[in-house]
């Protein structure tokens, strides 16, 4: 009784231990991405209020906790939408609305971060948002889909709730509208750039001081020597930054250098300076035009240099490509006949320059490989020339040079090696063939090889074609004497 009691108990306890280990870590993980979710949307939601340039307006120009909702759902899914609904829900609290009406307004900035991560990824966009297409589609996303019917709703609830009157309505709309476009066009890019790990982070170390030097020309620029009031000459100004650190190829940085400007003009404005403030009143729609431009200018600049460095790199392959194809003897993978001539004149200027270096060349041949050709046809003869030339590549090291001169003639540079070497080579790979048979279509296919070597002369008028006269003489030796053998060049 005693024992069964013992391993009842220990049933139990494995049973809760599973339970735990299995179920409990995965609830605990959302939860606090939840928590997460909803504390740094409050969070910037109260940042974006302390930056509030205008007592007219119901929301700030710029609300960053649009954008971390809108990121929040595109990278982890409707589940997130809790987090946001959650923030909201405090930040809505935390502004004097009641409970009901709070409650309301969470439920819309919910429902519209889920179409918005739901559109996303219905429009097919990259999360990096490095293509001209992704950029246009993201922003006619925000700004003529999703705020518009954020802002509508939300006011509308407002205006019900006797918070909002008739007459504000609109200019409340296109207030809730442009701060929540400006958020989400600025941090969204921002965190999903980082999410998606195109930022290498030895980047974000070394550049951070020249970001931090930025940041403070700006400030310098935009308070101290504008003393006039120009939406042109500020964002010519803030243009350059962005045009430098689009040219790096990374929208993260574009992204970074957008804030860091929208932060200080939106700071400096608020304590009545810089070129949107005249006579202590606040130029609030030159303010708004100048944001709107940088946003957009920065986003469309940073993915066509991206879309220009791109074209450049597939520029780039595609010449390699044809580099490689005329150098490649397409079937076999190994080098040509001008290639292997090239290279080996090469070798012959580096033997010239160096002192006790050699050299060997060997010509080979598959014996009787027409009668291949003849009896099984030819896509047998191929797949004799693949498996030889394979067999070459196995048994050479990477500084030496294959090529197939044309049909079944091949040559080797055995780039220095002595003669001895050159020879365990050579009959290692004569060998190997011998002994290898090649299957296809219901043929059993054995073919040998004749092998010339010839020792590359160090003297300077013997050129390449000469040398490779040379090995095949030797060539032509092994053959007459039977075939399916190793002959060197003899000068005497």
């Amino acid at each position: 009784m005693h024992f069964n009691l013992l391993k009842s108990y220990d049933f139990v306890r494995k049973d809760l231990a599973v339970n735990i280990s299995y179920r409990h870590p995965s609830e605990v993980v959302y939860i606090f991405q939840m928590v997460l979710i909803a504390l740094t949307y409050y969070l910037a939601a109260d940042i974006s209020f302390s930056l509030y340039v205008s007592s007219l307006m119901v929301s700030p120009i710029v609300f960053a906790a649009a954008g971390i909702a809108l990121s929040a759902v595109i990278v982890g899914g409707s589940k997130f939408w809790l987090g946001v609904f959650f923030g909201q829900f405090a930040v809505a609290l935390n502004q004097g609305l009641e409970f009901p009406l709070a409650l309301v307004v969470a439920f819309i900035i919910g429902f519209e971060a889920v179409l918005g991560g739901y559109l996303f990824k219905r429009l097919k966009i990259q999360s990096t948002l490095e293509t001209i297409r992704d950029v246009l589609s993201f922003l006619i996303l925000i700004f003529f889909v999703l705020q518009p019917i954020g802002a509508v709703l939300v006011n509308s609830v407002l205006w019900l709730g006797g918070i909002l009157t008739a007459e504000h309505f609109a200019s409340s709309c296109f207030s809730v509208w442009l701060g929540n476009c400006l958020g989400q066009a600025i941090m969204t890019p921002l965190l999903l750039s980082l999410y998606s790990f195109k930022v290498n982070i030895n980047q974000i170390y070394y550049k951070a001081l020249g970001l931090l030097a930025i940041f403070i020309a700006t400030y310098i620029v935009i308070s101290f020597i504008f003393s006039f009031n120009s939406i042109a000459i500020s964002f010519a100004t803030t243009s350059l930054f962005l045009i430098l650190y689009a040219a790096q190829g990374s929208v993260f940085f574009v992204s970074l250098v957008i804030l860091l400007i929208t932060i200080t003009t939106l700071y400096l404005t608020k304590q009545l300076n810089g070129p949107f403030v005249n006579d202590g009143h606040i130029l609030l729609l030159d303010l708004n035009v100048f944001l709107l431009c940088l946003v957009i200018t920065g986003l469309l600049v940073s993915a066509l240099l991206m879309e220009y460095k791109k074209a450049l790199s597939n520029a780039k392959e595609s010449m390699e490509n044809l580099e490689r194809l005329a150098s490649v003897d397409p079937l076999t993978g190994l080098f040509n006949r001008r290639v292997f001539l090239e290279k080996l004149n090469q070798e012959k200027n580096r033997l010239a320059r160096k002192f006790n270096a050699s050299t060997v060349l060997l010509m080979l041949d598959l014996d009787h490989f027409k009668q291949v050709n003849d009896k099984y046809g030819h896509r047998t003869g191929d797949l004799v020339l693949k498996t030889f030339s394979k067999i070459v590549l196995e048994n050479i090291r990477i500084l030496d040079v294959p090529a197939r001169l044309g049909g079944e003639e091949f040559a080797i540079l055995l780039v220095g090696v002595t003669k001895k070497e050159a020879e365990i080579i050579a009959e290692r790979l004569r060998i190997q063939l011998a002994n290898t048979i090649v299957n296809h279509d219901f043929f059993s296919v054995r073919v040998t090889v004749s092998i010339g070597a010839n020792l590359l002369s160090v003297s300077d008028d013997i050129q390449g074609d000469i040398e490779l006269d040379r090995a095949d003489k030797a060539l032509y030796d092994a053959k007459d004497r039977g075939r399916n053998q190793l002959c060197w060049f003899n000068a005497s």
